[in-house]
Protein backbone atom coordinates (compact mmCIF):
# COMPACT_ATOMS: atom_id res chain seq x y z
CA UNK A 1 0.00 0.00 0.00
CA UNK A 2 1.13 3.55 -0.73
CA UNK A 3 0.46 6.39 1.71
CA UNK A 4 0.93 9.89 0.28
CA UNK A 5 2.44 12.28 2.82
CA UNK A 6 1.47 15.92 2.14
CA UNK A 7 1.63 16.93 5.81
CA UNK A 8 4.42 19.46 5.26
CA UNK A 9 2.44 21.47 2.70
CA UNK A 10 0.67 24.53 4.08
CA UNK A 11 -1.00 25.74 0.88
CA UNK A 12 -1.61 24.86 -2.75
CA UNK A 13 1.83 25.70 -4.08
CA UNK A 14 3.89 24.15 -6.88
CA UNK A 15 4.79 21.10 -4.81
CA UNK A 16 1.10 20.48 -4.14
CA UNK A 17 0.23 20.47 -7.84
CA UNK A 18 3.28 18.29 -8.55
CA UNK A 19 1.90 15.81 -6.02
CA UNK A 20 -1.60 15.93 -7.52
CA UNK A 21 -0.25 14.93 -10.94
CA UNK A 22 1.53 11.89 -9.53
CA UNK A 23 -1.43 10.88 -7.36
CA UNK A 24 -3.81 11.18 -10.29
CA UNK A 25 -1.70 8.88 -12.46
CA UNK A 26 -1.16 6.32 -9.71
CA UNK A 27 -4.47 6.47 -7.86
CA UNK A 28 -5.02 2.70 -8.03
CA UNK A 29 -1.86 2.11 -5.98
CA UNK A 30 -2.69 4.62 -3.23
CA UNK A 31 -4.49 3.83 0.01
CA UNK A 32 -4.69 7.26 1.64
CA UNK A 33 -3.43 10.83 1.61
CA UNK A 34 -2.22 12.61 4.76
CA UNK A 35 -2.82 16.39 4.74
CA UNK A 36 -3.22 19.35 7.06
CA UNK A 37 -6.85 20.38 7.70
CA UNK A 38 -6.69 23.44 5.44
CA UNK A 39 -5.92 21.27 2.39
CA UNK A 40 -8.32 18.43 3.17
CA UNK A 41 -11.32 19.88 1.33
CA UNK A 42 -9.37 20.45 -1.88
CA UNK A 43 -7.73 17.00 -1.68
CA UNK A 44 -11.14 15.33 -1.29
CA UNK A 45 -12.49 17.30 -4.22
CA UNK A 46 -9.52 16.22 -6.33
CA UNK A 47 -9.74 12.54 -5.29
CA UNK A 48 -13.24 11.61 -4.11
CA UNK A 49 -12.44 7.88 -4.27
CA UNK A 50 -9.40 8.08 -1.98
CA UNK A 51 -9.24 8.33 1.81
CA UNK A 52 -8.01 11.78 2.84
CA UNK A 53 -6.85 12.00 6.46
CA UNK A 54 -6.75 15.40 8.16
CA UNK A 55 -3.71 15.38 10.41
CA UNK A 56 -2.49 17.37 13.35
CA UNK A 57 0.99 16.46 14.54
CA UNK A 58 -0.18 13.68 16.86
CA UNK A 59 -2.47 12.03 14.31
CA UNK A 60 0.21 12.35 11.64
CA UNK A 61 2.75 10.51 13.82
CA UNK A 62 0.14 7.87 14.63
CA UNK A 63 -0.65 7.37 10.93
CA UNK A 64 3.04 6.99 10.11
CA UNK A 65 3.57 4.45 12.88
CA UNK A 66 0.60 2.38 11.70
CA UNK A 67 1.84 2.52 8.10
CA UNK A 68 5.32 1.41 9.15
CA UNK A 69 3.96 -1.48 11.21
CA UNK A 70 1.92 -2.64 8.22
CA UNK A 71 4.86 -2.38 5.82
CA UNK A 72 3.41 0.52 3.87
CA UNK A 73 5.34 2.63 1.36
CA UNK A 74 5.43 6.36 2.11
CA UNK A 75 5.39 8.69 -0.89
CA UNK A 76 6.53 12.13 0.30
CA UNK A 77 6.64 14.44 -2.75
CA UNK A 78 8.40 17.17 -0.75
CA UNK A 79 11.96 17.38 0.68
CA UNK A 80 10.82 16.24 4.14
CA UNK A 81 11.83 12.63 4.82
CA UNK A 82 10.19 11.00 7.81
CA UNK A 83 13.07 9.65 9.94
CA UNK A 84 13.47 5.88 10.32
CA UNK A 85 11.17 5.09 7.36
CA UNK A 86 13.23 3.41 4.64
CA UNK A 87 10.24 2.37 2.50
CA UNK A 88 9.82 5.94 1.38
CA UNK A 89 10.38 8.18 -1.64
CA UNK A 90 10.92 11.90 -1.02
CA UNK A 91 11.34 14.55 -3.71
CA UNK A 92 13.71 17.55 -3.77
CA UNK A 93 12.42 20.35 -5.99
CA UNK A 94 15.21 22.93 -5.81
CA UNK A 95 18.10 24.05 -3.63
CA UNK A 96 16.62 27.45 -2.73
CA UNK A 97 15.07 26.47 0.65
CA UNK A 98 18.53 25.41 1.81
CA UNK A 99 20.21 28.79 1.22
CA UNK A 100 21.18 31.16 4.04
CA UNK A 101 21.39 30.65 7.79
CA UNK A 102 17.94 29.09 8.20
CA UNK A 103 18.57 27.10 5.03
CA UNK A 104 21.75 25.72 6.59
CA UNK A 105 19.71 24.38 9.49
CA UNK A 106 17.21 22.86 7.06
CA UNK A 107 20.06 21.23 5.15
CA UNK A 108 21.45 19.75 8.38
CA UNK A 109 18.04 18.35 9.33
CA UNK A 110 17.59 16.95 5.83
CA UNK A 111 20.93 15.16 6.05
CA UNK A 112 20.09 13.71 9.45
CA UNK A 113 16.65 12.55 8.29
CA UNK A 114 18.12 11.00 5.14
CA UNK A 115 20.79 9.22 7.11
CA UNK A 116 18.25 7.71 9.51
CA UNK A 117 15.67 6.82 6.89
CA UNK A 118 17.83 5.42 4.05
CA UNK A 119 14.91 6.28 1.75
CA UNK A 120 14.89 6.91 -1.99
CA UNK A 121 15.52 10.52 -2.98
CA UNK A 122 13.84 11.94 -6.06
CA UNK A 123 14.94 15.12 -7.84
CA UNK A 124 12.82 16.99 -10.36
CA UNK A 125 15.52 18.28 -12.70
CA UNK A 126 18.96 17.33 -13.94
CA UNK A 127 20.43 20.81 -13.68
CA UNK A 128 19.88 22.03 -10.10
CA UNK A 129 18.11 19.60 -7.78
CA UNK A 130 20.28 16.74 -9.05
CA UNK A 131 23.47 18.61 -8.17
CA UNK A 132 22.10 19.54 -4.74
CA UNK A 133 21.18 16.04 -3.59
CA UNK A 134 24.56 14.74 -4.70
CA UNK A 135 26.32 17.59 -2.88
CA UNK A 136 24.82 16.53 0.45
CA UNK A 137 26.19 13.03 0.07
CA UNK A 138 23.21 10.99 -1.17
CA UNK A 139 24.58 7.88 -2.85
CA UNK A 140 23.74 7.17 -6.47
CA UNK A 141 21.86 3.96 -5.64
CA UNK A 142 19.25 6.00 -3.74
CA UNK A 143 18.68 8.65 -6.41
CA UNK A 144 15.64 8.74 -8.70
CA UNK A 145 14.86 11.26 -11.45
CA UNK A 146 11.26 12.32 -10.72
CA UNK A 147 10.39 15.23 -13.03
CA UNK A 148 7.16 17.18 -13.20
CA UNK A 149 4.41 16.09 -15.55
CA UNK A 150 3.91 18.54 -18.36
CA UNK A 151 0.35 19.90 -18.34
CA UNK A 152 -1.99 19.15 -21.22
CA UNK A 153 -2.90 21.85 -23.71
CA UNK A 154 -5.60 24.02 -22.19
CA UNK A 155 -9.01 24.04 -23.83
CA UNK A 156 -8.65 27.45 -25.44
CA UNK A 157 -5.38 28.41 -27.09
CA UNK A 158 -4.24 31.86 -26.18
CA UNK A 159 -5.47 34.78 -28.22
CA UNK A 160 -4.00 38.24 -28.08
CA UNK A 161 -5.96 40.90 -26.25
CA UNK A 162 -7.37 44.02 -27.88
CA UNK A 163 -4.54 46.20 -29.22
CA UNK A 164 -6.41 49.33 -28.14
CA UNK A 165 -5.91 48.56 -24.45
CA UNK A 166 -3.60 50.99 -22.73
CA UNK A 167 -1.22 48.60 -20.96
CA UNK A 168 0.53 45.33 -21.71
CA UNK A 169 -0.69 42.74 -19.23
CA UNK A 170 2.20 40.63 -17.95
CA UNK A 171 1.48 37.36 -16.14
CA UNK A 172 3.71 36.26 -13.25
CA UNK A 173 3.51 33.05 -11.25
CA UNK A 174 3.90 32.57 -7.51
CA UNK A 175 3.97 34.72 -4.39
CA UNK A 176 5.67 32.39 -1.92
CA UNK A 177 9.14 33.85 -1.58
CA UNK A 178 11.76 36.34 -2.83
CA UNK A 179 13.16 33.66 -5.13
CA UNK A 180 10.64 34.97 -7.67
CA UNK A 181 12.94 38.01 -7.99
CA UNK A 182 10.08 40.42 -8.69
CA UNK A 183 11.99 43.25 -7.03
CA UNK A 184 14.60 43.17 -9.80
CA UNK A 185 11.87 43.13 -12.46
CA UNK A 186 9.91 46.04 -10.99
CA UNK A 187 13.06 48.10 -10.38
CA UNK A 188 14.05 47.64 -14.02
CA UNK A 189 10.57 48.56 -15.26
CA UNK A 190 10.67 51.80 -13.25
CA UNK A 191 14.22 52.59 -14.41
CA UNK A 192 13.18 52.08 -18.03
CA UNK A 193 10.38 54.63 -17.71
CA UNK A 194 7.83 52.05 -18.91
CA UNK A 195 5.82 51.55 -15.70
CA UNK A 196 2.71 53.11 -17.25
CA UNK A 197 2.98 50.82 -20.27
CA UNK A 198 2.65 47.58 -18.28
CA UNK A 199 0.45 45.99 -15.64
CA UNK A 200 1.42 42.85 -13.75
CA UNK A 201 -1.01 40.13 -12.74
CA UNK A 202 0.44 37.62 -10.28
CA UNK A 203 -1.14 34.19 -9.94
CA UNK A 204 -0.76 33.02 -6.34
CA UNK A 205 -1.80 33.71 -2.75
CA UNK A 206 -1.92 36.73 -0.48
CA UNK A 207 1.39 36.49 1.35
CA UNK A 208 3.74 38.75 3.26
CA UNK A 209 6.03 38.75 0.22
CA UNK A 210 3.26 40.00 -2.08
CA UNK A 211 2.12 42.64 0.42
CA UNK A 212 5.68 43.88 0.73
CA UNK A 213 5.98 44.20 -3.04
CA UNK A 214 2.85 46.32 -3.29
CA UNK A 215 4.01 48.58 -0.47
CA UNK A 216 7.48 49.02 -1.93
CA UNK A 217 6.47 49.49 -5.58
CA UNK A 218 3.43 51.74 -5.40
CA UNK A 219 3.94 53.06 -8.94
CA UNK A 220 3.75 49.57 -10.46
CA UNK A 221 0.31 48.40 -11.61
CA UNK A 222 0.16 45.04 -9.82
CA UNK A 223 -2.83 42.78 -9.13
CA UNK A 224 -3.12 39.45 -7.31
CA UNK A 225 -5.14 36.70 -9.01
CA UNK A 226 -5.81 34.11 -6.31
CA UNK A 227 -4.96 30.68 -7.63
CA UNK A 228 -7.49 28.97 -5.34
CA UNK A 229 -10.32 30.99 -6.90
CA UNK A 230 -9.41 31.23 -10.57
CA UNK A 231 -8.43 28.43 -12.94
CA UNK A 232 -5.04 28.62 -14.59
CA UNK A 233 -6.68 28.56 -18.04
CA UNK A 234 -8.73 31.63 -17.11
CA UNK A 235 -5.62 33.46 -15.94
CA UNK A 236 -3.58 32.59 -19.03
CA UNK A 237 -6.41 33.66 -21.29
CA UNK A 238 -6.39 37.13 -19.75
CA UNK A 239 -2.69 38.05 -20.06
CA UNK A 240 -0.62 39.09 -23.06
CA UNK A 241 2.68 37.50 -22.07
CA UNK A 242 4.19 35.46 -19.27
CA UNK A 243 7.48 36.37 -17.62
CA UNK A 244 9.80 34.71 -15.14
CA UNK A 245 13.01 36.25 -13.81
CA UNK A 246 13.40 33.65 -11.03
CA UNK A 247 16.91 32.25 -10.75
CA UNK A 248 16.12 29.28 -8.53
CA UNK A 249 13.06 27.56 -9.99
CA UNK A 250 12.98 23.78 -10.00
CA UNK A 251 10.61 23.50 -12.98
CA UNK A 252 7.82 26.00 -13.61
CA UNK A 253 4.57 24.10 -14.16
CA UNK A 254 2.49 27.21 -15.01
CA UNK A 255 5.15 28.25 -17.51
CA UNK A 256 4.84 24.86 -19.19
CA UNK A 257 1.05 25.32 -19.28
CA UNK A 258 1.50 28.72 -20.89
CA UNK A 259 3.85 27.39 -23.54
CA UNK A 260 1.66 24.47 -24.58
CA UNK A 261 -1.26 26.90 -24.84
CA UNK A 262 0.45 29.42 -27.10
CA UNK A 263 1.17 32.19 -24.58
CA UNK A 264 4.51 33.87 -25.33
CA UNK A 265 6.96 33.45 -22.44
CA UNK A 266 10.02 35.57 -21.70
CA UNK A 267 12.37 33.77 -19.32
CA UNK A 268 15.65 34.68 -17.69
CA UNK A 269 18.47 32.42 -18.85
CA UNK A 270 18.86 29.54 -16.36
CA UNK A 271 19.90 25.90 -16.68
CA UNK A 272 16.54 24.63 -15.42
CA UNK A 273 14.47 26.70 -17.85
CA UNK A 274 16.72 25.60 -20.71
CA UNK A 275 16.39 21.96 -19.67
CA UNK A 276 12.61 21.95 -20.03
CA UNK A 277 11.63 24.92 -22.20
CA UNK A 278 14.46 25.30 -24.70
CA UNK A 279 13.12 25.83 -28.21
CA UNK A 280 9.75 27.13 -27.01
CA UNK A 281 10.30 30.12 -24.72
CA UNK A 282 12.16 33.36 -25.44
CA UNK A 283 15.32 33.51 -23.31
CA UNK A 284 17.11 36.68 -22.26
CA UNK A 285 20.41 37.09 -20.44
CA UNK A 286 19.24 39.76 -18.00
CA UNK A 287 16.17 41.33 -16.43
CA UNK A 288 16.94 44.49 -18.38
CA UNK A 289 16.79 42.56 -21.66
CA UNK A 290 13.41 41.10 -20.70
CA UNK A 291 11.99 44.55 -19.97
CA UNK A 292 13.31 45.77 -23.33
CA UNK A 293 11.51 42.90 -25.06
CA UNK A 294 8.29 43.63 -23.19
CA UNK A 295 8.44 47.27 -24.19
CA UNK A 296 8.77 46.21 -27.83
CA UNK A 297 5.91 43.73 -27.66
CA UNK A 298 2.78 45.02 -29.37
CA UNK A 299 -0.61 44.13 -27.99
CA UNK A 300 -2.91 42.54 -30.48
CA UNK A 301 -0.07 41.20 -32.61
CA UNK A 302 -0.31 37.68 -33.95
CA UNK A 303 0.92 35.12 -31.45
CA UNK A 304 2.82 32.07 -32.61
CA UNK A 305 1.17 28.85 -31.46
CA UNK A 306 3.81 26.77 -29.71
CA UNK A 307 3.89 23.03 -29.24
CA UNK A 308 6.10 22.22 -26.28
CA UNK A 309 7.31 18.65 -26.62
CA UNK A 310 7.89 16.52 -23.51
CA UNK A 311 11.57 15.44 -23.46
CA UNK A 312 12.01 11.67 -23.84
CA UNK A 313 14.09 11.48 -20.65
CA UNK A 314 11.21 13.03 -18.71
CA UNK A 315 8.62 10.55 -20.00
CA UNK A 316 10.91 7.59 -19.30
CA UNK A 317 11.60 8.79 -15.76
CA UNK A 318 7.89 9.23 -15.04
CA UNK A 319 7.24 5.68 -16.22
CA UNK A 320 9.86 4.41 -13.78
CA UNK A 321 8.24 6.28 -10.87
CA UNK A 322 4.83 4.90 -11.82
CA UNK A 323 6.19 1.35 -11.84
CA UNK A 324 7.82 1.91 -8.46
CA UNK A 325 4.58 3.17 -6.88
CA UNK A 326 2.45 0.42 -8.36
CA UNK A 327 4.88 -2.25 -7.21
CA UNK A 328 4.85 -0.69 -3.74
CA UNK A 329 1.06 -0.65 -3.83
CA UNK A 330 0.99 -4.39 -4.42
CA UNK A 331 3.51 -5.06 -1.63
Amino acid sequence: MVIVNLFNLKNTNGMYYYALDYIRRNEAAIEKILVRPNLAEDARRQFPELTVVECGLASFVASILVARARGGFLYTPTPHPVPFISRQLIVVHDAYPFFGMLGGLKKFLLRVSLETSKCLVGYINQSDASDFVRSIGVREARLVFAPNYFPPTLNLLHKSRDASLSRLRVGLFGTDSPKKNYEALFEEVIASGRADFMEFWIYGHMTAYFSGLRSRFGTIHCELVESDRFALAEFLGSVDVVVSVALNEGFGRPIAAALVSGVPCFLIETRVFREFFGGAAEFEASVSDIVTQLAAHKMGSEIRQIRLEVPTAVAEAQNRIERLLHEAGRG
